[in-house]
C-alpha cells in the first residue's frame, strides 16, 4: 500500500480475511506501525493470528459482538462502533501509526451503525503520510464518488485515492 493512500477493499468475508492477513503481514515485514480495528466482531482471530501479529508495532482492537453473525446489530453494536470510530480517529491522527486498517468498517456503515459522513470525515482527517484501509461488502455512494477517478477492477473491488 502506498504511503498516504486511501484504499477501499470490498468483497465477501473470505476475500476480506485474505486481504487483512496480507496487509498485516506486509506491515510487519516492512516494520510499519499498524492499527487494526475490527468492526462487528469480537470473535477470536483464526489460526493463532493474534499471536503471530503480536508485535510492538501492531495494535489490534475489536468493536462488535459475536452474535452479529447470527442476528442483526443491536444497540450494543452501535455503541461499540462509535467507540471504534473514536479510536480510529485517534489512531489516524495521533502520529503513532503508519497505517490504519478498519476491517468491516464499511459493513458497519451499511448496517446503519455509522454514517457515510463518518467515512468521509476519516478520509478528510487523515494526515498525508498515513495509509487508511477500509474494508467491507459495499461502499457508500459518497465514498465511491470521492474515489471514482481511480477505480480498478480485480477479483476484489478495489478503490484507491492518493491524497494530494
Amino acid at each position: 500500500m502506498a504511503t498516504g493512500a486511501v484504499e477501499i477493499v470490498l468483497g465477501d468475508f473470505e476475500q476480506e480475511k485474505s486481504q487483512l492477513r496480507a496487509i498485516v503481514t506486509q506491515s510487519i515485514q516492512s516494520q510499519a506501525s499498524l492499527f487494526v480495528g475490527r468492526f462487528l466482531s469480537d470473535l477470536p482471530l483464526p489460526d493463532g493470528v493474534r499471536s503471530r501479529w503480536a508485535t510492538s508495532k501492531v495494535v489490534l482492537r475489536q468493536y462488535g459482538c459475536s452474535l452479529y453473525v447470527n442476528a442483526p446489530p443491536a444497540l450494543a453494536d452501535a455503541r461499540r462502533a462509535e467507540i471504534g470510530l473514536e479510536e480510529a480517529e485517534t489512531a489516524l491522527c495521533g502520529g503513532r501509526f503508519d497505517r490504519v486498517l478498519l476491517s468491516q468498517f464499511l459493513t458497519a456503515v451499511d448496517e446503519g451503525l455509522l454514517t457515510a459522513a463518518d467515512v468521509l470525515q476519516l478520509v478528510d482527517a487523515r494526515p498525508r503520510h498515513v495509509a487508511l484501509i477500509l474494508t467491507g461488502c459495499t461502499a457508500p455512494p459518497a465514498l465511491r464518488l470521492r474515489c471514482a477517478g481511480d477505480l480498478e477492477a480485480s477479483r476484489v473491488d478495489f478503490l484507491s485515492r492518493s491524497r494530494r
